[in-house]
């Protein structure tokens, strides 16, 4: 797109012009790899606002032009793509228009004019590639401003920023919080570090102890962070793939012109083979990463959906920068000592600030594992995070294992309280069951995207959905069929959105008319067995312990077919648990009953096994292995 300023028709080709005047006016200066004055000097002629809204002072150019502008100033220098357009300040703009707050908008306007430089800091001494688990704070207090606590580490551009943006955990975590804070703010302490490249920037790290934060300085709404985060890299990879491939082709340059001018055993080295066979494949790479990151740039400027580009960016990330890498190692090779020496080429610093770049913002290795992930099976992704290392076969017949922390309660689990409100008056019931339902999640360690916010999602859902027609016993089990339909689906298209995965097993529950009771008045429910009938609902609601028993099971039939694997989870009574599942039959036939597992074979009519003896069909049941876990209830629930 095209726009105006001060009468000029401002194109990429005549960023890039004057990016070439300016480029000459501060060779040899001092202020050459000052990212505040190229900024300055920057937005004299646009430079500043390419890649931000009109209705800011931009110039709001298509994304195809961005990456000609970003490829052409990583020639001089990688550490460049930081004076070009928006750049972090683009994180403020990933939420809707009407969640921009005047404090957002005036920093934009002031990047645009070159008046203000945005750093952005995520990454801690314990958190990297998995950013999410941070664990930087952030609390509401009475004003609706916040407080925060944590301390960030191995983060660029403090010393030159004139604000920073933060992500810190909301306070009901795992949700993520996003500040825009000026870096003169009370109680934000920074400390600096050597790194072995970004020139002109400065690296280190910033801390803070019950640093106020205004509400204004939030960017977005409560827990928008993930989302923000996702939005904004999705772009900025891009611009530094874009970047990376001009580093690495300017090094080529050098290498080429090494090779006509520099003589080794009687002539130019450039009439070895080896070196000019060296050089068309560098060549080849380059020109291959570059044609990926046009074929993404025009995917945004065509409209594509976040999801379509998400498999195309990490690709271009991880191999753009490998490429460049490889040229510019390649290329200070071939230099020999004047490649090694700062004052004769400036090979080595590109190698360093590639080697940076290769790290920030997602590493190689992670890029490359999101390439598979997408590509073609999640369940590569999820062999990498499983913290069991066990291999996870298409359903969950795993050994089901211990957790090291008993403390599984979660921190929004008080907004549920009050949640269940039938005659039994039910107000813990929902502890009982995000309880229940974080262990076993815990357990396999899922990479799901905000998994508390899921769980909120489904308790909503069912509330909305039983329009306040469910006991509390009725409650438990419909979320133990979600439990159960996830283990048992644990194959499903993980692209799926997970919440909508699960509010379609809430309305697919309540769908199946000839599931549900014929009477709500005396809480009975087919799903649960005569033993939980018998159990006053009323006792769910006394500070008493409750034991949880997690069955993994196949069942057989008789020519030794396997008709299925099946978890099974047993809520009761600690005083009334079942000590041996092996040897006592009628409990195990209890569980199964509890469970409204079925053979999966609807031919035998829903006949469940009868555990006490060989049934009509001949099938068997052999437990696998048991996981119990005790807890005692809120002693709220008096």
């Amino acid at each position: 797109m095209e726009s105006n300023k001060k009468d000029i028709c401002i194109t990429a080709e005549y960023i890039i012009e004057e990016c070439n005047k300016l480029e000459q006016r501060l060779r040899n200066t001092d202020e050459y790899i000052s990212p505040l004055r190229w900024r300055k000097e920057g937005s004299k002629f646009g430079l500043t606002g390419i890649d931000l809204p009109l209705s800011f002072g931009g110039s709001d150019f298509k994304v195809l032009d961005v990456i000609k502008i970003y490829e052409h100033m990583g020639k001089f220098n990688l550490n460049f793509r930081d004076v070009i357009g928006g750049a972090h300040v683009r994180s403020l703009l990933a939420t809707k228009e009407s969640d921009q707050s005047e404090h957002s908008k005036k920093v934009v306007e002031m990047v645009v004019q070159g008046e203000a430089y945005v750093g952005i800091v995520i990454t801690e001494p314990t958190s990297g590639s998995d950013f999410q688990a941070m664990k930087s704070k952030s609390v509401k207090n009475e004003n609706g401003d916040f407080i925060l606590n944590g301390e960030k580490r191995f983060n660029a551009r403090l010393k030159q920023a004139t604000h920073i943006i933060l992500y810190v955990l909301n306070e009901d975590g795992p949700s993520i919080n996003v500040f825009l804070v000026p870096i003169n703010h009370k109680g934000l302490e920074i400390k600096s570090f050597n790194a072995q490249g970004l020139l002109g920037n400065s690296f280190g790290g910033v801390s803070f102890k019950d640093m106020h934060v205004p509400k204004e300085y939030l960017i977005g709404n409560q827990g928008d962070g993930v989302a923000i985060f996702h939005k904004h890299f999705l772009y900025w990879r891009l611009m530094q793939s874009a970047a990376a491939i001009g580093t690495g082709k300017c090094a080529l340059d050098q290498a080429a012109s090494r090779m006509l001018s520099r003589d080794a055993f009687g002539g130019p080295i450039g009439r070895f083979t080896h070196l000019q066979q060296d050089l068309a494949q560098h060549t080849a790479k380059l020109y291959m990463g570059s044609l990926l990151v046009e074929k993404i740039a025009t995917m945004f400027d065509e409209g594509a959906s976040f999801k379509e580009i998400s498999k195309y960016v990490p690709m271009a990330k991880a191999e753009c920068i490998e490429f460049a890498l490889s040229a510019c190692d390649w290329s200070m090779e071939i230099h020999g000592a004047d490649g090694y020496s700062t004052s004769f080429t400036d090979l080595g610093q590109r190698v360093n600030d590639l080697q940076g770049l290769r790290i920030a913002d997602g590493t190689t290795s992670v890029m490359r594992s999101q390439v598979v992930r997408t590509f073609y099976d999640d369940r590569f992704w999820k062999w990498a995070v499983d913290k069991s290392n066990k291999k996870q076969e298409g359903h969950p017949d795993i050994a089901l294992r211990s957790i090291p922390n008993k403390n599984n309660n979660l921190a929004f689990i008080d907004n549920y309280l009050a949640l269940v409100d039938d005659k039994a008056g039910g107000p813990c019931v929902p502890v009982l069951l995000v309880n229940t339902i974080q262990v076993i999640l815990n357990m396999f360690k899922r990479p799901l995207i905000n998994i508390d916010k899921a769980l909120e999602e489904t308790f909503q859902n069912i509330t909305e959905l039983s329009k306040g027609r469910l006991s509390n016993l009725e409650v438990i089990q419909l979320f133990h069929f979600l439990v159960y339909k996830y283990l048992e689906d644990i194959q499903f298209d993980s692209r799926v959105d997970y919440n909508e995965f699960l509010l379609n097993l809430c309305m697919d529950t309540f769908k199946r008319e000839d599931k549900k009771p014929d009477t709500i008045e005396d809480g009975s429910c087919p799903y649960i067995s005569k033993k939980w009938n018998d159990l006053d609902s009323g006792l769910l609601l006394t500070p008493q312990p409750y034991q949880i028993k997690i069955i993994s099971f196949n069942v057989w039939d008789k020519s030794d077919e396997l008709l299925g694997r099946h978890f099974i989870l047993l809520i009761d009574r600690k005083d009334d648990t079942i000590t041996s599942l092996d040897s006592n039959r009628q409990a195990i036939d209890s569980v199964f009953k509890l469970s409204r597992i079925d053979l999966e074979n609807d031919d035998n009519n829903g006949s469940s096994i009868d555990m006490k003896g060989p049934n009509p069909n001949g099938d068997r049941m052999i437990i696998n292995s048991v996981f119990t876990f005790s807890f005692k209830t809120n002693s709220k629930c008096k």
